[in-house]
């Protein structure tokens, strides 16, 4: 009924409200004919009661599209996209052609927010992983606590929005990590979007929106002469902010090695972990974001 099988006997909200007595209507007729067995060389007719639906009011075509994925898992009878269809077609960039080439590129894509998961952070400051999906396909979007301060107010599920990120591959999974977030149609991103044009296409760079970078002293990002992390677990720290560290580090990966201090009674176990990270700006500050600038060494 939510996904449109019996769309032909009325409208699915009405079916929906009067699901009950549908239901008692079927019993009713199935004694009926019952009865009328008993009767059957008498050619006795039993007439079949009246039955009418109960007026509602329709359901919307975003209720219905919500209803089809959440049951079926797809969009059946059509894609939310749909209308956005001719804004979506200016981007370059569709998730299905986001690759493992793409590593640390900058991309700019469009779509709606099928499920958003919002964690807390050791700092108590609360990040988020949702999956942005277009007509071609869908990411994953990492968004980090200080993106998400500027911008939880788009991240809703069903919102429709465009959003700027590096992208990522952690375990095979191409992710984005996201640094900012829009309206789907604002002028910001339009304006955005002509200005890629005129940028080398074979550029690792894709859908720049600003190529300052005043808070980064490394501009590629990446610093090379470090070998190894050391990432000191503040004392008191709740056994899940391992977890969000590994995942982290995953997100990164490289040839640098990485050392966790672990805080056991008055002082700390030094563990060389398995994990090889890339040691760059972006690392650093997510890390900074989770543990504090002070508990983050190089060398």
């Amino acid at each position: 009924t939510y996904c449109g099988a019996f769309d032909e006997f009325g409208e699915r909200n009405s079916l929906l409200a009067t699901m009950e007595q549908i239901l008692d209507y079927v019993k009713n007729r199935s004694k009926a004919n019952k009865q009328q067995g008993l009767f059957e060389s008498g050619n006795i007719e039993i007439p079949e009661p009246p039955f009418d639906l109960i007026e509602t009011e329709p359901a919307s075509k975003k209720q219905t599209l919500q209803w089809e994925k959440q049951f079926l898992g797809i969009f059946l009878s059509e894609h939310p996209l749909k209308e956005y269809e001719n804004i979506l077609a200016d981007f370059e960039t569709k998730i299905r052609d986001i690759n493992a080439d793409m590593v640390d590129s900058e991309v700019i894509i469009g779509g709606i927010l099928t499920n958003c998961k919002k964690i807390l952070t050791k700092n108590n400051a609360d990040m988020m992983f949702c999956k942005l999906e277009d007509m071609t396909g869908a990411v994953e979007l990492v968004v980090f606590p200080k993106t998400y301060e500027s911008f939880s107010g788009f991240l809703q599920p069903d919102n429709v929005i465009c959003a700027k990120g590096r992208v990522n591959l952690k375990d095979g999974e191409i992710k984005i990590l996201v640094n900012e977030i829009d309206n789907l149609d604002s002028s910001k991103i339009k304006d955005q979007r002509a200005k890629i044009k005129d940028t080398d296409k074979k550029s690792k760079i894709y859908y720049s929106m600003d190529k300052k970078n005043t808070n980064n002293k490394f501009p590629n990002s990446r610093i090379p002469e470090f070998s190894n992390l050391i990432i000191c677990v503040p004392k008191g720290s709740k056994k899940t902010l391992l977890e969000n560290i590994k995942n982290l580090l995953e997100m990164y990966p490289g040839n640098s090695g990485v050392t966790i201090k672990i805080p056991l009674n008055e002082h700390f176990l030094e563990k060389k972990t398995n994990i090889k990270v890339e040691i760059s700006q972006s690392l650093l500050n997510d890390l900074y974001m989770l543990v504090g600038k002070m508990n983050i060494e190089t060398e």
